[in-house]
């Protein structure tokens, strides 16, 4: 314990047997990291001697106030790629001012522990799985297209990857063959992503995020809905609520699988007076299933009184349960 400060927790408690067993794992720690971390060097577009300086210091960083034993402190291809792809816009790729701002960036990182004070964590809440998945598949592609020209010992100028393949393509007859045999021999990939590729990295991360949002407003706009029924084994299940649809002779149960709102009060609508329009037997009783509904809004309450005042008579009775018990 040093001033207040518990260190290197990770690492305790130390047994003679246990230091055999974290000299090995760091030795494999350092033959993965090492060529990883030269190589997203190059991709940031940094002198690879920092690469050097990026994988030593933070992980004696860690190990000196870190608690996780399992965490792996290493380099990222993502924020390689976004770096690379901003700063090459301001300066040459390696030159002394690119470094200077590569600097800055990793100085102005340390605001990012305002994001923890304000508890600006949720945002991460708005990026889907999906979307996520898809966006990072899209930075390995533009990852690999960056890639081939320094495996086939060619040079392209262009910040962008449909540029840089263009580059490619063009000295393909000057490709130099020893580069391409060593380069066959230790690894060849290269993938495309439409999103990320064609607008670049900052912005498949804002598209990604508005994509998420639309799925989210999508869920509430369009929600699932249907009309439960009993099959023949006497189980209750959910069927689309298409106009004739009943639950028995005369009963609908209806459900509605969101918050009820303005834009999605249209649906709830239209679905209910086609459910309770002219079918086989007339429709006696209405009853919304409205545990999901979970709040309503004054265009959608306006819609369900116009509903219970106009068909709550001795033709239709209308029910709504917060909980239905089948």
């Amino acid at each position: 314990m040093v001033a207040g400060f518990n260190l290197f927790q990770g690492m305790r408690p130390v047994t003679r047997a246990g230091w055999a067993r974290d000299a090995l794992a760091g030795f494999q720690l350092a033959a993965m990291n090492i060529p990883q971390a030269l190589g997203y060097t190059k991709i940031a577009g940094m002198p690879v001697v920092a690469g050097f300086y990026t994988l030593l210091l933070p992980l004696l960083a860690f190990a000196v106030f870190g608690s996780s034993r399992y965490l792996v402190v290493a380099a990222d291809s993502a924020t390689a790629s976004i770096l690379a792809g901003k700063l090459a816009t301001m300066a040459p790729i390696a030159s002394v001012r690119y470094v200077a701002l590569a600097s800055t960036v990793a100085l102005l990182t340390g605001f990012l522990l305002l994001a923890r004070i304000l508890k600006l964590g949720f945002l991460a809440d708005f990026l889907s799985q999906t979307v996520l998945t898809g966006f990072l598949t899209g930075v390995r592609f533009q990852v690999g297209i960056a890639v081939p020209s320094e495996m086939v010992g060619l040079e392209v100028h262009s910040n962008r990857a449909i540029g840089q393949l263009r580059d490619l393509f063009r000295s393909l007859p000057m490709i130099h063959w020893p580069t391409v045999a060593i380069s066959v021999v230790v690894v060849t990939a290269v993938f495309t992503a439409a999103v990320v590729v064609l607008v670049g990295v900052e912005q498949g991360i804002l598209i990604a995020m508005v994509l998420s949002l639309l799925r989210i407003v999508r869920h509430s706009y369009r929600p699932h809905t249907g009309v439960l029924v009993v099959n023949e084994g006497d189980i209750w299940h959910v069927v689309p609520a298409v106009p004739g649809t009943v639950t028995k002779p005369g009963l609908v149960i209806y459900r509605f699988g969101a918050a009820l709102f303005y834009a999605s009060a249209s649906l709830f609508a239209e679905q209910i007076r086609g459910l309770v329009g002219p079918t086989l037997s007339p429709v006696r009783w209405l009853i919304v299933d409205a545990e999901a509904i979970t709040n309503v809004d004054y265009t959608a309450a306006r819609t369900v009184r116009h509903f219970t005042r106009n068909w709550s008579t001795a033709e239709l009775c209308w029910y709504s349960l917060a909980r239905l018990s089948l």
